[in-house]
């Protein structure tokens, strides 16, 4: 298992129970990190670490023009992908975003219509965001 990451290898026990794998923010992915998972998503393996044969493997994403970052999903990742059309009806536009984060979040390439309130873990975090975004720095207590 030497071409495996070592979270994979530590959560490898052998005992042969499925794994639950969802990969969240799909989009948001660069087209090579997209190839990667692509191997997790058909082969079901992790480097060269199969995957228990019933494990489960789900993703979410929105589409690439709205989010943060966005990448089209490359045709051979699209093409073995179920696309559930989703659409948040909203009264009206938000007046304001909040945002916590650890600071990598992938930001928007323009300045959205509402004020985006992102708050970070650090203060070294926050120099990653757009000048538009106001920044809150979260203190711990004591």
């Amino acid at each position: 298992m030497a071409g495996a990451p070592k979270w994979a290898v530590d959560c490898h026990n052998g005992d042969g129970r499925p794994w639950i794998i969802f990969l969240d923010e799909l989009t948001c992915n660069a087209p090579a990190v997209q190839a990667a998972m692509l191997g997790v998503i058909t082969e079901k393996r992790v480097g060269d670490l199969p995957l228990p044969p019933e494990t489960w493997i789900g993703a979410a994403c929105n589409p690439a023009g709205q989010a943060a970052g966005g990448y089209e999903l490359e045709p051979p990742m699209a093409n073995r992908l179920y696309h559930h059309p989703w659409a948040m009806e909203l009264p009206r536009p938000p007046d304001v975003i909040l945002v916590a984060t650890d600071g990598y979040t992938p930001w928007p390439k323009h300045p959205v219509k509402a004020k985006v309130v992102a708050c970070f873990t650090t203060k070294n975090a926050a120099h990653r965001a757009p000048p538009w975004i106001e920044k809150v720095i979260l203190q711990p207590e004591g």
